[in-house]
This record gives C-alpha cells, structure tokens and sequence, in this order.
C-alpha cells in the first residue's frame, strides 16, 4: 500500500525509531554466526490510520527467497504479534502481523518491520508511515434543578462514553467552575464526572458546558450546550402557628374522649396562606394527622389545619403536642411550629 511522502516534521520525529530499527538488525546480524550477506530489501504494508488500542493488519515483504522471521513496531514498541515466521511466496516471503492493543502516542506514527537474516541474506528493516488515531468519545450533561435559584446547590452530571480515564472540565458562561476544580476539572469515576454549583455569573440564562479533555487513549469531546435559568432568590414572609383545643375547664381533654386540635398560621403580610400542617406527640397518638392542609379563613393571611381525634389521645398525662407549618410550596412563606403542653386526663 503506498502512502503519502512524509512531511520533514514527521520525518524528524521518525528518525530515533528508524536508527533504532536500524541498531536492532546490525546486533542480529553482529550475533548470528550464519547469517549471509545478501542484501535484503523489506517493504511494509499498512493502513493509512489506525485507532489507538484498536487493531490493525500490517504485511512485511522480504524480496528474494530467505527464511526467518519479521519483527513488527508501531511507535518504538514491538507489536503483541511478536516475530512472526517468513512464509514464501512468488518472488518473495512475506510476514503478516495480526496487532491487538496497538501503542500510542497518537499522531503521525510510524511501523517498522525488522526481518532477522538467514545463512544467505542478511537482516534488514523497511517501515511505512501512517496516523495513529485517539479513540472517539462522547460527553452528555444533565443538571439536577432547573430552572435554579441564586444561592441554590446544582449537581451536573457529565457522562462520557468511549474513555474510562481522564478529567472533565465544567465551565459556566465560558468560566471554568471554581467549585469543580477549575480548569482543572473533576476526574472520571466509571465514566461520568458531577460537579456542584450554587454560585452563579450572573442571574438568567447561564450556558453550562462539559468539556472532557482526553486521556492517552481517548480524544477529546465536548457535551451539547446547557441552559441553566438561574432566578433571584424569594425572599421568605415570615409566618406564625398557634394551637387550640377543643377543651375547656368543664370538659377537659381525657383519654379516648374526641378531641380536636386547631392549628392557626398567620403570615406576617396579607398573603393567602397555603400549605399543609403536620401535628405530632410523644407518643404517636397524632399518627393520622400528618399534613393536613390548610384551610384560609378569611384571605387576609390566616388559614386553619384541624386535626380530629374521635378517640382522643391513648395515654394521660402531660402531652408536648406541636404543629409544623411546612411553608406553601412556592418559597413565598417560611415554615413555622407550635408548640403546647396539653394536660390529658384518664379515662372515665
């Protein structure tokens, strides 16, 4: 297979394999007591590139009639075919090599194909040039929340198919995230990299991106743009919880006696109160009451979740009764609690 003439760069970095090449059959020739003096002419047949790791089919033709074996080398390293016997053919022999796990660097690369002699031809080497090729790879990027909000914590997960080693690098409006160590990025771990943010440029649309840098092995590759929306944070109204009983000096609250318990929430602006109330004590006797929602009683910021116990409370005695107000969902209201110790007298 013919290729094209090197370039002078590649010629010059090609110079240290062939002297090497060159080094190795003068010390088969110096060793071996029976090896003649015809001169030897080795061509090599290649493909014109290769994948690093992959592998790859490179034939050596010996001219003339000799016997012995062919040494092939990709990028200074002997190829996992080893020395592999002559077999005649018409006019010449030749030696094909079957390579597997094919050596790096990638770049213009070079085979060299070293015959070692026999009683009548002396040892020689030919090569030929070609490109040793990184493996392909891919990079995805998902975000854990978005939209997101300024101050909120936001995991990226980049996955990258084709490398198992190697780092990825995060950056943010073209900045690399300082929180994911920069342009240094996050090393591989079983082919993805994460990286958490929580601090953003800027407040709007903020283009997220996963750049794997490569390894020996693997090229480079870069994910498909992300937008992250990033808005100002809410700021919270603050908000109160009270508790009631539908008890009284007369009819006090007694075990296995209905009772019902009214927690009151109260923004502190006029905003319509949503949500949901979740009532607990000690003794887990408020085990049906759990996020009750609330109901707004007049629209100027008060609303009422009601637990009703048609059995009452199983256990007398002092009882820390407390009701969580868990906010409205929309991060307009904070949470609030209540708490109240209710006296529970024995059953009758």
């Amino acid at each position: 297979m013919s290729h094209r003439a090197p370039s002078r760069l590649r010629l010059f970095a090609a110079g240290a394999l062939l002297s090497l090449a060159a080094g190795i059959a003068a010390s088969i020739s110096t060793a071996s007591a029976s090896t003649g003096t015809t001169p030897t002419t080795v061509s090599v047949s290649t493909p014109t590139s290769v994948s690093l790791g992959g592998s790859a089919t490179f034939t050596a033709t010996v001219a003339g009639t000799p016997t012995g074996s062919v040494l092939f080398m990709l990028q200074g390293a002997v190829l996992s075919c080893g020395a592999v016997a002559l077999t005649a053919t018409t006019g010449a022999s030749t030696a094909t090599c079957n390579a597997t796990a094919l050596p790096g660097p990638a770049g213009p690369g070079i085979v060299v194909a070293i015959y070692s002699g026999d009683s009548t031809y002396e040892p020689g080497s030919g090569h030929a040039y070609l490109t040793v090729e990184s493996t392909a790879t891919s990079t995805t990027l998902v975000s854990s929340v978005n939209p997101a909000t300024q101050g909120a914590s936001v995991t990226y997960t980049a996955s990258v198919i084709g490398a198992t080693a190697g780092s990825v690098v995060f950056s943010d409006d073209g900045t690399p995230i300082s929180s994911c160590g920069g342009s240094g990025g996050v090393p591989l771990s079983g082919g993805s990299a994460t990286c958490t943010q929580s601090t953003f440029p800027s407040t709007g649309e903020n283009l997220i991106l996963a750049t794997y840098t490569g390894s020996a092995t693997a090229a480079e590759s870069t994910s498909s743009p992300l937008t992250e929306v990033v808005g100002t944070p809410t700021t919270l109204t603050a908000t109160s919880t009270a508790l009631a009983f539908s008890t009284s000096a007369a009819a006090p609250a007694r075990v296995g006696t209905d009772l019902t318990i009214v927690a009151t929430v109260t923004a502190a602006s006029p905003l319509t109160v949503g949500g949901e109330v979740t009532f607990t004590d000690a003794s887990d006797g408020l085990a049906g009451c759990s996020a009750i929602p609330v109901v707004a009683v007049s629209g100027s910021g008060t609303a009422q979740a009601t637990c009703d116990l048609t059995s009452g409370l199983p256990t007398d005695g002092k009882q820390e009764i407390s009701a969580l107000y868990l906010g409205d969902g929309t991060q307009s209201l904070g949470t609030s609690v209540a708490q109240t110790t209710l006296t529970v007298q024995p059953e009758r």
